[in-house]
């Protein structure tokens, strides 16, 4: 084992990295990201049999399960959640480097851990309590199982798991079906290799079915209830603030060219993964189809954003190495390294611009949140980060303006106070008089608490009375 160990030092050494620098976030002041909370507060919702946190039926729940966990038990959601996503990333880096041993040499499968780990915006996300590292990592074990020739049912099971915790993880599993009926088709598997597969994703995605169909049956038909988060998540990202976050569909090429140029080696795997058929070896098609599946479903979704990308890194990195490996062997000895430290030094950079104004930033609202800490009641509210500081039952209604005009009116005299920030993009003036007219309403119907930066909290004089 210690032998083992020592031939693997440089990625134990990463791994060591990770973790010491978890540890040293402990002492870094944050407010917890929207998404985040979001995540802690359904977790606590679901253990709370819906008396604590907040609910949200557009959310996989793979998560919100771990977070509401550790809240049962009596840990902090925000620091164990930190400490269980660090675990996943590191798990993820692991992955990455056992993947690359079966396509390049121990030092390129190292670069691949590195390039992945200090790609911004991994670095950016990987303390937040996020879908994607567990996604990611669920969804890389299932392409391990699959090049170490595992029994397929146990590649679809773990494929399916990764769809558990982020939706868009779906598009792996249809990836490895392509892969498979390639294989078929290459006499290299059976059809029942391609039955297995799919048996393992339906038993991975069967408490899936039966939480939608007790919660959403009849309400819903019967293919709506079964697959209700996703249609909701899908509406979304097509819906009424898609305008806001729709960057074009050049944004995922110029954000990968920025966070790693190294993935422009990616184009040169392709060139040698046709040149030397290897589109007839299963390991090389997993990482092919999966790249090209997921940037395409990236770049049509209107709804972008950098973390995306996330879910896409390891597989262009993995690519990548193996192009450079074969630039290596053909031409040149030493560009790889060389590479490797011009990434690192663009990657500082950005990350030091990043970092420091994540956290400063979060630091100034700090005390408007900790004062959540004494408020018991049912809560109205437009920002689920207070779910981090209050066992509270949340009310959502960040939904969109003309939802959060809805639900004020429904549940103003029902609830016990009604907290407001501005979470409600607007694009014309009849959408900011409208914000404008319901802040106001809110403010002359209810005792202000406090407020701080734009933010207030407001008790119901319903409950005073």
């Amino acid at each position: 084992m210690l032998e083992k160990i020592k031939r693997h030092k440089g990625v134990i050494i990463l791994l060591a990295i990770i973790f010491l620098f978890q540890i040293y976030t402990l002492f870094m002041h944050r407010i917890p990201a929207w998404d985040e909370s979001v995540y802690v507060g359904i977790g606590k919702y679901l253990f709370s049999a819906g008396t604590a946190g907040l609910f949200e039926d557009i959310r996989a729940l793979g998560l919100p399960f771990i977070t509401g966990f550790l809240w049962k038990i009596g840990l902090n959601p925000l620091i164990a959640g930190e400490f269980v996503i660090t675990f996943f990333t590191m798990g993820v880096v692991l992955l990455i480097y056992l993947i690359a041993l079966h396509f390049v040499k121990k030092n390129y499968a190292l670069i691949a851990s590195v390039l992945f780990f200090f790609t911004p915006v991994v670095f950016k996300y990987h303390i937040e309590i996020m879908t994607e590292m567990p996604a990611v990592f669920f969804g890389l074990l299932s392409v391990y199982f699959l090049i170490k020739n595992k029994h397929a049912f146990w590649v679809g099971i773990l494929a399916g798991v990764s769809f558990l915790f982020r939706f868009p993880m779906a598009l792996l599993f249809f990836a490895l079906i392509a892969v498979y009926l390639i294989d078929i088709y290459n006499k290299h598997s059976k059809w029942k290799h391609l039955f297995y597969l799919c048996l393992g994703g339906f038993v991975a995605l069967l408490p899936f079915f039966i939480f939608n169909l007790v919660n959403y049956y009849p309400q819903y038909n019967l293919f709506e209830a079964l697959i209700h988060p996703v249609l909701q998540n899908n509406r979304l990202f097509s819906g009424e603030y898609a305008w806001y976050w729709d960057l074009g569909y050049s944004f995922y090429f110029k954000e990968l060219l920025m966070q790693n140029f190294v993935l422009l080696f990616a184009f040169v795997g392709l060139f040698y993964y046709s040149k030397n058929q290897h589109y007839r070896l299963k390991k090389y098609n997993v990482l092919v189809i999966t790249s090209i599946i997921i940037l395409a479903y990236l770049t049509l979704q209107k709804w972008k954003s950098d973390r995306f990308l996330i879910i896409l890194l390891p597989f262009l990195i993995l690519l990548s190495v193996y192009g450079i490996l074969q630039l290596k062997i053909k031409h040149f000895r030493y560009a790889a390294y060389l590479l490797v430290i011009i990434f690192l030094a663009l990657s500082f950079i950005k990350i030091n611009q990043l970092c420091p104004y994540k956290f400063e930033r979060q630091a100034l609202l700090s005390d408007y949140y900790e004062k959540f800490s004494s408020i018991n009641g049912t809560i109205l509210t437009t920002d689920p980060a207070i779910t981090m500081f209050t066992d509270a039952l949340l009310i959502p209604v960040y939904t969109n303006l003309a939802f959060a005009e809805q639900k004020y009116e429904e549940y103003k005299n029902k609830v016990g106070y009604v907290q407001w920030s501005d979470s409600f993009p607007c694009r014309d003036n009849e959408c900011s008089s409208r914000k404008v007219a319901l802040f106001d309403k809110i403010k002359s119907e209810n005792q202000l608490l406090f407020e701080k930066d734009g933010n207030y909290l407001f008790k119901s004089y319903s409950s005073l009375s």
